[in-house]
């Protein structure tokens, strides 16, 4: 883990009480694409980081990335009302690798919108980022 390697992402489900739709899907892969925006950037060294691989070379995976959305929530109306309509928006996974089968890494992450015009896409590749800076970070 710590020397970096190649992630195939399964597509993020829907939780418990969350409902499955267009939306939470295109949120989800704007969580795939947030983290390959930040892996998958040009540098020298590229054998000692984490790259994210498409279903073409998925069997050459050293590492699975797999999670749920528990969360996906709009403010209700009467906060609507006051101009506070946030949005919310949690997951949870984890990384396993590949051939053991063992959990590498178990996360849970959440945004809350700031900004009025932040739609759930914008959380969703804000988080996907931001784990990919961490996985960056954990890369000897």
């Amino acid at each position: 883990f710590n020397q970096g390697g190649k992630i195939l992402v399964v597509s993020f489900t829907p939780g418990v009480n969350v409902p499955a739709h267009e939306e939470m899907e295109k949120t989800s892969l704007m969580f795939v694409r947030g983290l390959a925006d930040s892996l998958n950037k040009p540098i020298e060294d590229d054998e000692s980081r984490f790259r994210i691989l498409d279903a073409q070379n998925a069997d050459t995976a050293d590492f699975i990335l797999e999670g749920h959305i528990v969360a996906m929530k709009k403010s209700g109306k009467l906060k609507k009302i006051a101009r506070k309509n946030r949005k919310y928006f949690a997951i949870e996974g984890k990384m396993v690798d590949a051939k053991s089968g063992d959990i590498v890494v178990h996360f849970t992450d959440s945004k809350e919108s700031r900004k009025r015009k932040e739609s759930f896409m914008d959380l969703g590749l804000a988080m996907g980022q931001s784990f990919g800076k961490f996985l960056d970070s954990a890369v000897e």
